[in-house]
């Protein structure tokens, strides 16, 4: 996995959104199942860090800063109103920017109630929910909530202590480390750096300003548990169990909402990429993987195919409605004269990769030659007993230019359905070769398991 993710290195960028500039990292394929992260307190896209590097090679991964976090800009708060509402605005237009008109939302802590706006105002546009240590709930606020209600109550009396409560340097590492008893995994840098950030000009009066905005997410936890009731989203709920700016009772109260939602409690406090990061990637994977977000039933269907098979693999026949296919089945390597599934699922699958690749090199406007083409070979085999399909895809562009040639055929994983079928059930191996010989270029060698 890790040349793959060297070919999409994490890009650093800014966008200039209602005249502020936005800060963003975003890495992976362009044209891959997007996934918008959504940072939390007091920490910036910088935190997912860790997971730009694992996923790349698979999903686009746009993390941006928030105004006021990180290298965004910092607008005084006489003239900018730094509220939820202001937030998820300002990431709403962000993503419009930037083209994206679908993505999986991953938030955290913040990320909650600014994603949750923005799934409200587009429900159209989220593909899925991943929640990692944020709150919907008024029961998931802990006990260290107190002083902070009492700030939302009589903020002038309050203000003293709200911010020794939210952005001292104690608290700053208590959200890091919690109650883990395996202080040895976390890197101090962590919270010394964000308490850096806190201590700078400004910001205790924008952590103060937003802060005291929380109190409009408590009034909206209905609006959002009555949407996720209603909608019941695909909904992944990750959880630090040593997190103690949140109550333990939160993930399920989200699995009360949406009864089919993953929950998985792991070994890691409120920032659970701190010293989880390889779990969390992997449960992303899977939670992506196809059936998963970026495979929703069709909201348009195109075309049905309908055949009607009787006999099966042994001496059968299978037909299509329309009878542009007729054809007898034969077990694989027996006498018989039929086909069989294995080879017309390697028909289907080279015409559709090759439909991709002209699909995408249309697109960037990259001219390919006449002799391009799809060899497929499938596998059937056994795995302790089990029956299972291995394929390997060859693709060949001849004349054109290598990394060019790999650049399309990782592409159009992304877009074949019949990629995006297989992808994290049956190994694929794809080579190209751009040359008269057989000297080939890996472009994708993973074992999707």
């Amino acid at each position: 996995m890790g040349n793959l993710t060297m070919k999409y290195p994490t890009r650093y960028r800014t966008a200039t959104i209602d005249g502020l500039s936005i800060f963003y990292r975003e890495a992976g394929p362009p044209d891959a199942p997007t996934i918008l992260l959504l940072h939390g307190l007091p920490s910036s896209s910088r935190m997912f860090e860790p997971l730009l590097s694992r996923l790349a090679d698979r999903y686009h991964l746009i993390a941006p800063d928030y105004p006021g976090f990180g290298h965004s800009d910092w607008p005084d708060p006489k003239n900018f109103s730094y509220t939820f509402d202001r937030y998820a605005e300002i990431m709403t237009r962000f993503t419009e920017s930037l083209g994206i008109s679908h993505y999986t939302m991953y938030m955290q802590d913040y990320g909650g109630p600014v994603g949750f706006r923005m799934a409200l105002a587009h429900p159209e546009r989220v593909e899925a929910l991943i929640v990692q240590d944020a709150v919907a709930h008024n029961e998931g606020l802990g006990a260290n909530w107190k002083t902070r209600r009492s700030f939302w109550a009589d903020r002038a009396s309050n203000e003293s202590a709200l911010r020794t409560n939210l952005l001292s340097l104690a608290t700053t590492r208590t959200r890091h480390v919690g109650n883990d008893p395996n202080l040895e995994g976390y890197n101090p840098d962590l919270w010394t750096d964000e308490f850096a950030f806190l201590s700078q000009p400004g910001q205790a009066e924008i952590q103060s300003d937003l802060f005291y905005d929380y109190r409009t997410n408590v009034d909206s936890y209905p609006k959002w548990q009555a949407w996720l009731r209603e909608t019941q989203p695909r909904l992944m709920v990750i959880w630090g169990k040593h997190d103690l700016s949140f109550d333990p009772s939160e993930p399920e109260a989200y699995r009360r909402d949406a009864p089919s939602a993953e929950v998985h409690m792991l070994e890691a406090g409120h920032f659970a990429l701190d010293t989880a990061a390889d779990e969390i990637a992997a449960l992303v994977r899977q939670f992506m993987s196809p059936g998963g977000a970026y495979t929703p039933k069709p909201q348009k269907v195109l075309y049905t195919a309908r055949a009607h098979t009787t006999g099966g693999r042994d001496g059968g026949a299978s037909r299509t409605d329309d009878g542009r296919l007729d054809v007898t089945l034969s077990v694989p390597g027996d006498a018989g004269t039929g086909t069989n599934p294995e080879q017309l699922f390697a028909a289907g699958w080279s015409a559709c990769f090759l439909s991709a690749i002209k699909l995408i090199a249309g697109k960037k406007k990259i001219a390919l030659p006449a002799g391009v083409s799809v060899d497929a070979e499938v596998d059937l085999g056994l795995t302790h007993g089990v029956h299972g399909l291995a394929a390997r895809l060859k693709v060949t562009m001849p004349g054109v230019d290598p990394k060019i040639a790999e650049e399309l055929a990782e592409s159009a994983h992304h877009v074949c359905p019949y990629s995006l079928a297989t992808h994290g059930n049956i190994p694929v191996v794809t080579t190209v070769v751009t040359g008269a010989t057989e000297e080939a270029r890996t472009a994708r060698e993973v074992q999707h398991v």
